[in-house]
């Protein structure tokens, strides 16, 4: 899978050692839109295998994070 701008942007703002909420993906990338963030960066990016989730039997929890492969 091609990694796009978007995908580039993500991993820039994830580290290997720490653990993100969509919320926080919002903030450190600037944007406003949760449905925007979820179609363009973490789906995508999880398809590809570049992270991973935290609470892998719950992918729609509040407190589900994202985790660097």
């Amino acid at each position: 899978m091609e990694v796009t701008e978007h995908l580039k942007q993500l991993l820039a703002v994830l580290t290997t050692d720490y653990r993100v909420t969509a919320s926080e993906i919002l903030t450190l990338m600037g944007l406003k839109s949760r449905e925007n963030l979820r179609n363009n960066y973490p789906h995508p990016a999880l398809k590809a295998g570049l992270i991973k989730l935290e609470l892998l039997g719950h992918p729609t929890s509040r407190n589900q994070r994202y985790i660097k492969n």
